[in-house]
């Protein structure tokens, strides 16, 4: 399976010792391994940025997670680990939610 952010598909290898049967059997099951969600057909999934390679597919959610995470958009936070998944997918998502809200959007129209 490859990612969008990914150097190349997704490596058992790339995942720690006491992970990889974990997460390998969810991504068998179309499922997140960061956070158990479903990992749709439709759409590419992102790569975490627990390997420096992101070959690991996580859902766009957790993608966004530790993106932000990385940014420090949350404060003190951690990233989470593969020693610390699955995270709690319901706090993740009002994590995203707080952010969403406090977001400002700009739309910018062209004229034709």
């Amino acid at each position: 399976m490859r990612t969008l952010s990914g150097a190349h598909e997704f490596d058992p290898a790339h995942v720690s010792a006491i992970q990889r049967a974990y997460v390998v059997s969810v991504l068998d099951s179309s499922l997140c391994p960061r956070c158990g969600g479903p990992l749709t057909a439709d759409e590419m999934p992102a790569g975490s940025r627990a390997t420096a390679c992101r070959c690991v597919p996580v859902c766009a959610e957790c993608g966004a997670d530790e993106a932000y995470e990385e940014a420090g958009i949350y404060g003190e936070a951690p990233s989470a680990t593969f020693e610390e998944w699955p995270v709690d997918r319901d706090a993740m998502l009002a994590r995203l939610a707080g952010i969403d809200e406090a977001s400002t959007r700009i739309v910018v129209e062209a004229d034709d």
